[in-house]
């Protein structure tokens, strides 16, 4: 019966605690433990919730007498039960039953059933105020007050009389060997030293940081949110001394905490203090987008205690990240002194307007991302500062384009680690994301607007196809014909304002006078160092000069990439021009022939031997500027056309440059290819000096033989001139012939191994224009390894047009 009368107390009273009337509850289970039972589960699981109910009572007076107001007494709102149940528990012994019922349910846990009635019989005992170290010497006892002194020491980082730090044991704290203290208590007391260390190396950290300003903005913010935390945690301490320091009236000299006590309250502040030396681990050795990247992922922890302290730390963290960030999309400026911005600029001071903008000297950082910005977000961020660093540098103001207001105002009234969360509460639909769409999209609008219709970026891309590329084909034959003089000449004997007076006659000349002025005046020349073995064809250079917003897509880098096509594409036109002048040559020197009929021979080679060169090199013409240029150049306006901002035409223009360089075999994977082409146009420049040493010697005979010819010679005078010509006819021209015929072998050879090397080249291309070089299979029945190499590319190329063709099936 007393059983039964028991739980339905115990019951009553869970009732009244689990609807929040704890004085209530807290009287039911006092009713049930004096009315007994023998029920050993049933009176621990009173004891528990009686000790639950005691501490959350405790917490309400701790926040009553912080608050200082006047209602700080416990008020009893409940109805009262029946005149068997004692009274309400006053706030005076809130703290002190709690402690009792504490030590009652501690007791019970370690008490079998046969101890039950003497459980019973005792919990009306009071606890003894000192705690037996050693109940063989009496001088080792110390008592509960001093030890929870020497812990209250320990939660402040310092040593006490009996627990003292070890040195060899990363500074835990450890008790005294000259005091025994029994195993349940020293492992309590270990315990809650255990707040003590924690409390240390994250002091220690903070400290670190705060003597070290060179470490950054981020890091000093992120030690200055530890310490925020750390205040908190010092009220607490403060809180217990007082809690400590509170004398029951019934319970004499007994401290107002227990060590069991003690552990429950400070169990919260333990878990968070062990949550932040973990932060303080993973974020040694990092600073600043780095850092917060790591506070950001401890955000997205389960426990909501730990989420909560976690963004109290972010928001302090992210504040210089916010005032960068804010600079940058509003101002076009960087103001990261210790680099910690996810956007570095690669080099320091004053630039010329659009000098390497997109290029060189703002790139992004991937080490120093922060956890909530994704990489297209930062390229977006990226872009919208450099068009705002863009129109500042001529004079336009972004603050004047639409929705710059919205999304400062929104910026600046919302954290940053919620602007790009899409479900945070201050930004449920992504506002942020959109307002910052709608400006980079101005803002790249605005500034391509100023490129095309202000500064006529399309005309000087034009030019430089025109010009540097060679694609105005009447200026350029042009002017190889009124620069060939100057050109033979050797390179060291070039004037500088002669070559640009002749460049400006051709193109005053030609077509290539209806470009715009800017275009024309941009264009120059450039002789480089001079070397006495070169001659004017090898240094000679166009240049075009890019300045003001132009320069943002034509950088320096890039006209180094224009400066090597036109060298390149220059030497392939000389050659053009070379054996176009041979053939013309030939035909009028043919008719020496007739003279000299020995000649006929050496002719017929000759001429087959220039047509070789001539296939080749028209080959080779076709393929570039149809092949290569049309086709790149076709391509690069297409994706201009769809280009949304400078980012899109800056990616356009660099894909139509590296497409060039690779199909003109100037890339490293052709390097071998380019050699081998360069020492194919060495022979034919050999071959025309000479076909011209030979020319020249066959003149002078036919003209010695006309002026003969002409004369009464004497007898002595027709033997001298009947030997003269047959060392011509049996000596000179054989000469020529056997030198023509060597350059015809070494030139077929260089062309076969040439041919050998396009044929296993990775590029279709290249291994069509293989096809295209020997489309009459001349060279391939010579060298049988042409025959094995073209049908391996063509089964390669047979192959991964299959493979392609299945995969987009």
């Amino acid at each position: 019966m007393e059983n039964e009368t028991c739980k339905e107390l115990a019951s009553e009273g869970e009732r009244l605690c689990k609807n929040g009337d704890f004085q209530n509850g807290i009287s039911f289970f006092e009713a049930a433990l004096k009315l007994g039972t023998t029920d050993s589960k049933l009176l621990s699981s009173i004891y528990a919730q009686l000790g639950n109910a005691y501490f959350i009572l405790a917490n309400q007076e701790k926040t009553i007498h912080h608050s200082k107001t006047d209602s700080n007494r416990f008020t009893n709102t409940s109805n009262q039960v029946s005149d068997k149940q004692p009274s309400t528990p006053t706030a005076k012994s809130v703290i002190s039953n709690y402690d009792f019922a504490l030590f009652n349910f501690t007791n019970n846990l370690y008490t079998d059933n046969s101890e039950t009635n003497a459980v019973r019989n005792t919990v009306s005992r009071r606890r003894p105020h000192t705690i037996h170290l050693d109940s063989r010497d009496a001088n080792t006892l110390v008592s509960e007050s001093e030890l929870l002194r020497e812990i209250l020491f320990v939660f402040q980082g310092l040593n006490g009389r009996i627990l003292i730090q070890d040195p060899n044991n990363d500074g835990r704290y450890t008790i005294d060997t000259q005091y025994f203290i029994s195993p349940p208590v020293r492992k309590l007391v270990l315990r809650l030293t255990n707040i003590g260390w924690l409390f240390n190396k994250i002091n220690k950290y903070c400290n670190f940081i705060s003597n070290n300003v060179s470490l950054g903005h981020i890091c000093q913010s992120f030690a200055a949110a530890l310490q925020e935390e750390i205040r908190s945690y010092y009220g607490l301490v403060t809180m217990i001394e007082q809690m400590a320091q509170f004398k029951a009236s019934d319970n004499g000299d007994k401290p107002g905490v227990s060590l069991l006590n003690l552990h429950f309250l400070t169990f919260e502040s333990f878990y968070c203090l062990k949550m932040f030396t973990l932060l303080v681990e993973k974020c040694k050795n990092k600073r600043g987008g780095a850092l917060v990247y790591v506070v950001h992922q401890f955000v997205q922890h389960g426990d909501p205690l730990v989420k909560e302290c976690m963004t109290r730390i972010l928001r302090q963290v992210v504040m210089p990240i916010q005032q960068m960030l804010g600079q940058w999309l509003f101002h076009g400026e960087l103001e990261d002194s210790f680099k910690e911005f996810f956007i570095t600029s690669s080099r320091s001071g004053l630039v010329s307007p659009g000098d390497a903008l997109w290029h060189e000297k703002y790139n992004i950082n991937k080490n120093m991302f922060p956890g909530f910005i994704t990489m297209q977000q930062a390229k977006k961020i990226l872009a919208t500062g450099k068009a705002v660093n863009l129109l500042k540098q001529i004079g336009e103001n972004a603050a004047s384009l639409s929705g710059y207001d919205e999304l400062k105002k929104l910026f600046e009234s919302t954290k940053v680690e919620q602007l790009f969360n899409d479900h945070s509460s201050t930004c449920e639909k992504g506002e942020f994301q959109k307002l910052l769409q709608s400006a980079y999209k101005e803002t790249s609008e605005k500034a391509l607007k100023l490129l095309f219709d202000d500064y006529l970026f399309m005309n000087h891309l034009k030019g430089l196809r025109s010009f540097l590329l060679l694609g105005q084909g009447d200026f350029i034959r042009h002017l190889m014909d009124i620069l060939e003089p100057e050109l033979e000449k050797p390179a060291h004997h070039l004037k500088q304002h002669s070559l640009a007076s002749l460049l400006n006659r051709a193109i005053r000349c030609t077509n290539a006078q209806f470009f715009d002025e800017d275009v024309i005046d941009r264009v120059d020349v450039r002789i480089p160092d001079k070397s006495v073995e070169e001659t004017g064809w090898d240094v000679f250079a166009l240049t075009y000069q890019t300045r003001g917003p132009i320069s943002t897509i034509l950088t320096a880098h890039c006209m180094n990439h224009y400066s090597g096509l036109f060298k390149h594409l220059w030497r392939s036109k000389r050659m053009e021009y070379v054996l176009t002048s041979l053939w013309k040559r030939q035909v009028t020197h043919v008719r020496n022939a007739q003279i000299i009929p020995k000649l006929k021979p050496v002719f017929h080679f000759s001429q087959i031997l220039l047509s070789e060169m001539m296939h080749f090199i028209q080959q080779m013409q076709y393929y570039i500027e149809f092949e290569v240029m049309e086709c790149s150049w076709a391509e690069l306006l297409r994706k201009i056309a769809n280009a949304k901002d400078i980012d899109g035409l800056v990616d356009a223009h660099e894909f139509f440059l590296n497409s060039v360089i690779s199909r003109l075999m100037l890339d490293a994977e052709s390097q071998e290819l380019a050699e081998q082409l360069r020492a194919i146009y060495d022979v034919i420049i050999e071959f025309q000096s000479l076909k011209e040493s030979f020319w020249k010697v066959v003149s002078d005979e036919v003209n010695e033989r006309k002026k003969f010819n002409h004369l009464e010679a004497t007898k002595a005078q027709a033997k001298t001139e009947s030997e003269r010509r047959n060392h011509f006819e049996s000596d000179v021209i054989p000469n020529f012939r056997v030198r023509i015929q060597l350059l015809s072998t070494t030139y077929q050879d260089m062309v076969q191994k040439f041919l050998l090397l396009l044929a296993d080249h990775p590029d279709a291309d290249l291994r069509f224009l293989s096809f295209r070089l020997d489309f009459n299979e001349h060279y391939k029945k010579r060298n049988k390894s042409l025959e094995t190499s073209f049908t391996y590319s063509k089964h390669r190329y047979s192959t991964d047009t299959s493979i392609t063709s299945k995969s987009i099936l």
